[in-house]
């Protein structure tokens, strides 16, 4: 009994610690768009235009994440070399489950 109580006090800890997917909000469910970049703003590289799409997604569940949500992953995945702006997309479920995704949006 006493290497249960051990077991679940390790798991605990594990599970509290900042290894983990940790959700960018509190909901039960919430999935969130954010527009990094608004039309007209001084954030988006206006010499540049957004003619192709490139996408990453990154997915956690409980403490397990897999993928790669980062800008380069995406600029490869759409043939991207010139970054017009960039979008992200995140998924929560009850915190055992996230799903981030960048969008990159240029030439």
């Amino acid at each position: 009994m006493k290497k249960f109580y051990l077991f679940l006090i390790a798991a605990l800890a594990l599970s509290v610690s900042a290894c983990g997917v940790i959700p960018k909000n509190t909901a039960v469910f919430a999935p969130i768009a954010v527009d990094a970049v608004s039309p007209g703003t001084e954030f988006a590289n206006q010499g540049v235009r957004p003619l192709k799409r490139g996408e990453a997604t990154q997915t956690g569940i409980v403490l397990f994440v897999t993928g790669d949500a980062s800008i380069e992953a995406a600029m490869k995945n759409g043939g991207i070399t010139k970054v017009h702006h960039v979008d992200y997309k995140t998924t929560t479920v009850f915190f055992l489950y996230t799903k981030q995704t960048t969008i990159v949006w240029g030439e």
